[in-house]
C-alpha cells in the first residue's frame, strides 16, 4: 500500500492525488494540517532521505523560521519537522509503512514511472 504524506490545498500534492486516481493507484493520504507525525515515521525519511532532501528551504514557513534556528538544525531536524510540518517537500511517499529511496520527496516523471513499473 502506498502512503502519501502533504497538504490538501498544496498545488503538487493535488496533482499527484489526481494521477494517482487516474492510474487507479491506491493510496492513503495524511494532511499534515491534520495528522500528527511521530517522531519514528520522520527519522524513517531522515534514514532514507537525508534531511537535506527532506527541508523544503524555499518555503514560507522555512523563511519564517530560519532565523529562530539553532546552529544544530541537523539534530534539531525531527523536532522542528514536528512542531513546523510545513517546511517539509511534498509529497512524502511510504511503500508497505516504510519509505523508499526510489520516491524521495516530490512528484516527477520518476515517481509514476516507478509507481506504474
Amino acid at each position: 500500500m502506498i502512503s502519501v504524506y502533504g497538504l490538501k490545498n498544496c498545488d503538487r500534492c493535488r496533482k499527484t492525488l489526481n494521477w494517482l486516481l487516474s492510474q487507479n493507484i491506491e493510496n492513503n493520504f495524511f494532511d499534515l494540517n491534520e495528522f500528527q507525525l511521530k517522531k519514528d515515521i520522520i527519522k524513517n525519511w531522515i534514514n532514507c532521505h537525508g534531511p537535506e532532501k527532506l527541508v523544503n528551504k524555499k518555503s514560507k514557513t522555512w523563511h519564517e523560521i530560519k532565523n529562530e534556528l539553532s546552529d544544530n538544525f541537523e539534530v534539531e531536524t525531527i523536532e522542528i519537522i514536528i512542531k513546523f510540518p510545513k517546511i517539509l517537500k511534498r509529497p512524502l511517499w511510504e511503500l508497505n509503512g516504510k519509505p523508499d529511496d526510489s520516491l524521495p520527496p516530490g512528484f516527477e516523471k520518476a515517481h509514476q514511472e516507478f509507481l506504474l513499473g
